[in-house]
């Protein structure tokens, strides 16, 4: 089932539109400035898992096209190489064109004559996609992020939408817009860095933001993990014949 996580009836859903044949003129767009690059995306309304999904018992999780076992992976890596759309297409039959063309848009790729044009951003949405692959954090790690309208876009490599509007994220406010867009992806997909504000946000903290529930959650397995850490501590102090630190408090 699709996860899109927003802030609630104040903020509308905003959703994308995968069709290859939508007409132009109805997408808004989108932009986001990451590094050097700024792009521009079409708007759509449409489930971002029409497209590509993830299950745990196909390909150890690894996103493929919706009806197939073809790996999202597999396109990156050959529009990386040079590979037209259509050679693609003969090549992995399954693969239907709707679904390569909504990857190449919703991506902000760009097209010359039949082919991906082979820039650093496709490089680093290749780059990140793997690391997420490898390290079995597809739900966790940033693939693609972009402002639409006041509002924080993120897309994961299982391709979930997290959307966050810009007056929820404390750090943004009363800052000037420009240095809000300005942001950069960290390479593994990690986290969103604004260099002019100082400010790191992972898939995580972008998620406690929006969702009471996730904050909660992430607080008490922080405090598991304190508990679990002070306990473990304990017993290394004990077995090595060392007093309890000054500073202990009760139940140490």
């Amino acid at each position: 089932m699709t996860r899109i996580y927003n802030a609630g009836a104040a903020w509308p859903h905003r959703r994308c539109h995968l069709e290859a044949d939508v007409n132009k003129s109805e997408h808004r767009a989108a932009s986001s400035s990451c590094g050097q690059f700024t792009v521009r995306y079409p708007r759509y309304d449409k489930d971002l898992k029409s497209v590509v999904h993830s299950d745990p018992k196909m390909l150890g999780g690894a996103p493929v096209f919706v009806g197939t076992r073809l790996p999202l992976e597999t396109l990156l890596q050959l529009l990386n190489a040079g590979e037209s759309i259509e050679k693609f297409l003969e090549d992995y039959t399954s693969a239907k064109r709707s679904q390569v063309l909504a990857v190449i848009e919703i991506l902000g790729l760009k097209m010359d004559s039949g082919k991906v044009r082979r820039t650093a951003r496709l490089k680093s949405l290749l780059k990140r996609h793997i690391s997420a692959v490898v390290a079995g954090e597809l739900q966790e790690l940033v693939l693609d992020a972009r402002i639409e309208d006041g509002v924080l876009c993120v897309i994961s490599p299982s391709f979930d939408r997290l959307e966050v509007p810009l007056a929820k994220i404390p750090a943004f406010r009363n800052k000037d817009a420009s240095k809000i867009q300005a942001f950069k992806i960290d390479e593994d997909g990690s986290f969103n860095f604004w260099p002019k504000l100082n400010v790191h946000l992972g898939w995580i903290q972008l998620l406690q933001l929006v969702d009471p529930n996730a904050a909660i959650e992430a607080s008490q397995r922080a405090s598991e993990f304190n508990r679990c850490y002070g306990i473990a501590v304990k017993r290394v102090r004990e077995q090595a014949g060392l007093k309890p630190p000054a500073s202990a408090v009760s139940g140490w």
